[in-house]
């Protein structure tokens, strides 16, 4: 536990992902994520943004070409 509080005093109390305010009061307002072939500990998540890395594989590239997928309909038409 204790290093659960120095991981969310680091983060600033915010999700790694999408850098939004963590809740602690509920019981999945914020996740340890972790790698699935390290085990190493990665830091505090929302759930919805750890069960979305999980979703795409937690590959890197997969993550990085949704991120360019969404961005490439966020820009204004002309």
């Amino acid at each position: 536990m204790e290093d659960y509080g120095w991981l969310a005093y680091r983060q600033k109390f915010c999700c790694a992902v999408c850098k939004k305010q963590l809740d602690f009061s509920t019981k999945r307002g914020a996740v340890l994520d972790h790698c699935h072939q390290t085990g190493k500990v990665r830091g505090l998540l929302h759930s919805s943004c750890n069960t979305a890395i999980g979703l795409l594989g937690e590959d890197s590239v997969t993550i990085e070409l949704a991120a360019a997928y969404v961005k490439s309909f966020n820009k204004t038409e002309d």
